[in-house]
């Protein structure tokens, strides 16, 4: 009946199959030498994913679980797909990696929380791709190539008018009109 997994910090870099783990929550890895996602599509009640600090190329093996934390930060990622098929991702943290498009999230219709900072966005357009997610409230994007462009805040608030909170600053009202 395990629930909670911390293995961070332990070197770790290969995952196994954790489904004899069936009722798993919470699985932390962060801080490892993981490449691949592996050993955890049959976890159906894995809530919480932090595979943070490791050496991700690309976001494989989440299908169908229902994860709504997930913490991809600092990893050697340069596309979100692969997230298209977790119904219940909410919060997720894909901070510091090589990502050029948001394109895939436009896909992800539960997200509330993402930070997408320190990446390699060029356009603010990309947050078009988010424009639908009617319940995204917070968002980053700071320390991205389109970040230093003229009226960078306002033109993002422009196109997601339901944020409340954009680069950890509150949007207010004057901001919003």
């Amino acid at each position: 009946m395990l629930t909670l997994v911390d293995l961070r910090d332990n070197q770790i870099d290969t995952m196994r199959d954790l489904s004899e783990h069936y009722f798993l929550e919470a699985l932390l890895l962060g801080n490892n030498k993981i490449k691949t996602i592996k050993g955890v599509n049959q976890l159906r009640y894995l809530q919480t994913l932090d595979l943070s600090h490791n050496s991700l190329y690309a976001i494989e093996g989440l299908d169908y679980i229902p994860i709504r934390e997930l913490n991809l930060s600092h990893n050697n990622l340069i596309s979100v797909e692969g997230l298209s098929n977790l119904p219940c991702l909410s919060a997720l943290n894909v901070s510091n990696n090589s990502i050029t498009t948001l394109f895939p999230l436009s896909k992800c219709s539960n997200l509330t929380y993402v930070d997408a900072s320190h990446n390699e966005l060029n356009y603010i357009r990309q947050v078009e791709f988010l424009a639908d997610i009617e319940w995204l409230q917070v968002f980053s994007m700071h320390n991205n190539p389109c970040y230093s462009k003229p009226h960078y805040r306002l033109r993002v608030i422009f196109r997601l008018p339901n944020l409340q909170k954009l680069d950890n600053i509150s949007i207010s009202y004057e901001e919003k009109v």
